[in-house]
């Protein structure tokens, strides 16, 4: 039996977890966090991409996700919390990120070309 796989890539560049949320205060003094401008238009260009990619049901069993970030220099980047790019596949790809079962993240360096590939299987 032969597993589906879902490819999807862009040129779109991940965005540092320190980089996606800011800090706030509510109405009253609350502390508050929200995604930043750039988080904002990275997961909206995540998923724009995977709905372009993939046609199909939305799976709603365990899937495998493997992630590849093509990054422009080895400046230090920190890709094992990448719950944004997960996150943006919800109700696309898959119905929720807890069916992920298997996550495999892979750091690059690609000069002149910058992207993310992701591949997803089901399980």
């Amino acid at each position: 039996m032969v597993k589906e796989k879902i490819k999807i890539e862009f040129p779109a560049i991940f965005i540092s977890v320190n980089m996606q949320y800011g800090a706030g205060r509510r109405k009253g003094g609350y502390p508050m966090t929200f995604l930043t401008t750039d988080a904002k238009a990275y997961k909206e260009t995540v998923a724009w991409e995977a709905k372009m990619a993939y046609k199909g049901e939305i799976i709603i069993d365990p899937v495998k996700v493997s992630i590849w970030y093509y990054f422009p220099n080895k400046m230090r980047r920190d890709i094992q919390n990448d719950k944004l790019t997960l996150d943006a596949l919800e109700n696309i790809i898959y119905k929720d990120d807890k069916q992920v079962a298997e996550l495999h993240l892979y750091k690059r360096f690609k000069k002149n070309n910058p992207y993310t590939k992701i591949v997803i299987t089901k399980l």
